[in-house]
């Protein structure tokens, strides 16, 4: 980095839930000199259902479209949220929600990667144990795939 060019980002992943806040207090105490992108990744429903055994034996006509923009609409909120609460704390960040038709790791990788980003932050948990069954585990899967570093933060929910 030279003097005129501003420091990489880091990338925090929102889970949409009070985790969030824990991960953000953690990266205002390691990086409080580097923008934040607080990203929230969704998975569109059309995945998810595919990538479960509820696609194998059926389901009724549902609206993926509507349910997609809910779940949009949704991950875009707590995107926001979670930069308002950065910014509160003196960070610079910015929000980005992200549809994942594919598993949610491997989006978070590639706007890692597009942000130039520095690190990726991310929690233990997720959306519980039903889901990680099925997707499997994000930020075992960040670990393991990551050319950043990537940072864990543990939370007892």
């Amino acid at each position: 980095m030279t003097p005129s060019e501003p420091p990489a980002p880091v990338l925090v992943c929102s889970a949409g839930n009070e985790t969030t806040r824990a991960i953000i207090d953690a990266v205002a105490n390691l990086f409080p000199d580097r923008p934040v992108v607080v990203l929230r990744a969704w998975r569109s429903i059309e995945f998810t259902v595919a990538s479960s055994t509820a696609a194998s034996i059926g389901t009724p006509t549902v609206d993926y479209v509507a349910l997609d923009d809910a779940v949009r609409k949704e991950a875009e909120a707590d995107a926001a949220a979670g930069a308002d609460y950065a910014r509160s704390l003196g960070l610079d960040a910015t929000s980005e929600a992200s549809r994942a038709d594919q598993p949610v790791w491997k989006v978070i990788l590639e706007r890692a990667e597009a942000h130039g980003a520095q690190a990726i932050i991310t929690g233990t948990r997720g959306h519980g144990e039903f889901e990680s069954a099925i997707i499997g585990s994000t930020s075992h899967a960040l670990l393991q795939h990551s050319t950043v570093p990537v940072v864990v933060v543990t939370t007892h929910e």
